[in-house]
């Protein structure tokens, strides 16, 4: 049994690789084809028929840009999660031992976590471009969703 649950590992973790190699060598060359797009081809106002034909055409393009998505949002998104969870599980302990300096603590502690993940924002924001600012501008003046101290 443990042959077979070794070999189902080694072909499923081959299966993964495997995929990523071919990702890898379709998504070759995508930011040179980005770069030969003649702005003629681009609309000058929003046309979503228009801005969905010229992507069509350049399909490795906007999977590229998917993935240079993914791999500055994706850390981002696990350290809040982690963190969250770290969070809970310690408000948990310290509900056993409640005090008001614990209390006090915990509020500035969160604080503290709560800017510091506000300037990670900022910065990815800033590194994925104009729209993902225009998305962090939106989100700044909503309370209920990010807290005031970011």
């Amino acid at each position: 049994m443990r042959r077979r649950n070794a070999g189902l590992l080694s072909r499923a973790a081959l299966a993964v690789g495997g995929t990523g190699t071919v990702a890898a060598l379709y998504l070759r060359g995508s930011a040179e084809e980005y770069l030969v797009i003649p702005e003629s081809h681009l609309p000058l106002t929003y046309d979503p028929a228009a801005i969905s034909a010229v992507w069509r055409q350049h399909p490795r393009c906007a999977l590229a840009r998917l993935g240079e998505i993914g791999r500055h949002m994706l850390p981002f998104m696990a350290g809040v999660c982690a963190e969250e969870v770290g969070v809970r599980l310690s408000a948990a302990v310290r509900s056993a031992s409640a005090s008001s300096e614990l209390g006090d603590v915990v509020a500035a502690a969160r604080s503290e976590r709560q800017a510091r993940r506000a300037a990670e924002l900022r910065e990815l924001f800033t590194r994925l471009g104009p729209t993902f600012v225009k998305c962090g501008q939106m989100l700044s003046i909503r309370p209920d969703l990010l807290p005031p101290a970011a």
